[in-house]
């Protein structure tokens, strides 16, 4: 369709248009939550959450480096996250690319409100690997 056509009848149809986008932002609110690498981890991953009306979404992605190799069917707290943190990540993995094994990730809350995010492999990953984490959750 021609611009043209899209702009028919409004003087200044950029303003318009940012002005009602504008209305949809008053809607949504997002926040970052730092994860804090524990037990000898490290990496790079950003957990984002977003509130849409009464719908919430929270993604969190990025990578880990284990500090050596993984046995396999042990349960491993990797990472933490702030205790107003998401804990609705039921649909999360780890996935190591070389080996082709994929783990799920765990939410556990303490006593003092702390998200511990833990992962068990089915098999042995090798020293050094660098893991794939993902997880998305909508409810």
């Amino acid at each position: 369709m021609a611009v043209t056509n899209i702009t028919a009848g409004q003087k200044d149809w950029l303003s318009v248009l940012n002005n009602d986008l504008s209305q949809i932002g008053d809607k949504v609110a997002s926040t970052s939550y730092p994860v804090t690498f524990v037990n000898g981890y490290s990496g790079d991953v950003k957990c984002r959450y977003w509130k849409l009306g009464s719908t919430s979404l929270t993604v969190l992605t990025g990578y880990i480096k284990a500090p050596g190799a993984i046995p396999a069917n042990k349960d491993l707290e990797f990472a933490t996250l702030p205790k107003d943190g998401p804990t609705h990540l039921q649909s999360s993995y780890i996935y190591a690319p070389r080996v082709n094994v994929i783990a799920n990730v765990s939410v556990n809350v303490d006593s003092s409100g702390t998200i511990h995010l833990r992962y068990l492999t089915p098999e042995a990953i090798y020293d050094g690997a660098n893991l794939v984490l993902t997880a998305i959750e909508v409810w």
